[in-house]
């Protein structure tokens, strides 16, 4: 009897198509590593977005100021309920009543907000992003992940950020 040394080919063909297939398997949750990041900031805003509306109509007025660099909630008083960084990767583009780079984020006793419109996260060192709606009238808050915004405004938001930082 011989002895049999290596692999037939067959066996080597055999392995390449379970490595294959298994990579196939995993490769979409690799991918969908660069958006966590700002999946997870953006969850963070809208959860606090829902409270500042919570809060409004529970309690007095509650305001969310929305700064470059950091944002907080605070009451009518000017006590800080909560103060949270911002990373400086981050950049927000919106239409939310901004003035002078700051978003000013409340909300009436019925939960209207007293601005409406989408906020834009973008993360620019991976080059994500996801957004949050307010709807008018009925205060709506949404949340989007990047695979759920049109192509259009995520090149117009892209554009908009590249144009910005020149």
């Amino acid at each position: 009897m011989k002895s049999r040394r290596g692999f037939t080919l067959i066996e080597l063909m055999c392995v390449l198509f379970l490595i294959g297939l298994i990579s196939t398997w995993f490769l979409p949750k690799i991918t969908s590593f660069r958006t966590l990041e700002v999946n997870a900031f953006g969850r963070e805003l809208y959860q606090d977005i829902l409270e500042v509306k919570m809060l409004n109509i529970t309690d007095d007025y509650i305001k969310m100021r929305i700064d470059t660099d950091h944002y907080q909630i605070a009451s009518s008083f000017g006590e800080e309920i909560k103060r949270k960084q911002i990373d400086d990767r981050f950049v927000i583009v919106d239409n939310i009543g901004t003035h002078s780079g700051i978003i000013i984020i409340s909300f009436n006793q019925y939960g209207h907000p007293n601005y409406a419109g989408t906020m834009y996260i973008y993360d620019r060192k991976r080059e994500a992003i996801c957004c949050i709606s307010i709807m008018p009238y009925t205060g709506k808050i949404s949340f989007y992940r990047e695979n759920s915004i049109e192509k259009s405004q995520i090149i117009y938001i892209k554009e908009k950020i590249s144009d910005d930082l020149k």
